[in-house]
């Protein structure tokens, strides 16, 4: 076995070796610089719902909102009277949208209904965490989370 040259190329190895790990690292900056922008435009929309919140007048006292074991939500009044049905009916009658989920009915209702105080039950069972923290950022001070021992929560 001879050697033909007598020098070894580093940058052709280097190059080599890690074209892999550059493409890795090229996707990650992607994925990041996504997040990154999915973040600001949350932000934005954020900003935007508390000036419409800020603006319009409250149309609702207290919204007592129970998350069941499955994710979904009921609505009830201050007195605990289900009003769900009503909730939904207000929903439809204003966007048309049948195939809306859960939790655009719950924000699009909370926004266009201004309630002055929101308790949120049973908030272990909620399934879009990002979507309490979104209703919290808007809401602020207005959005309570209920204690265990309420007799929603114990039910």
């Amino acid at each position: 076995f001879k050697l033909l040259y007598n020098e070894i190329s580093i940058d052709g190895i280097i190059l080599f070796a890690t074209r892999e790990y550059d493409d890795i690292l090229s996707d990650i900056i992607d994925s990041t610089i996504n997040e990154i922008l999915a973040e600001e435009e949350l932000i934005e929309f954020i900003d935007m719902l508390k000036f419409y919140i800020a603006t319009e007048p409250i149309e609702f006292g207290t919204l007592n909102i129970d998350v069941q074991s499955d994710g979904t939500y009921r609505y009830y009044d201050k007195e605990y009277n289900d009003i769900t049905k009503e909730w939904f009916e207000a929903f439809f009658n204003e966007t048309l949208d049948v195939d809306a989920s859960e939790d655009e009915i719950l924000i699009s209702t909370l926004v266009t209904r201004h309630p002055q105080e929101i308790i949120i039950h049973n908030v272990h069972n909620t399934k879009n965490r990002k979507l309490l923290r979104t209703i919290k950022s808007v809401f602020e001070r207005r959005v309570k989370l209920c204690s265990a021992d309420c007799h929603l929560c114990q039910s």
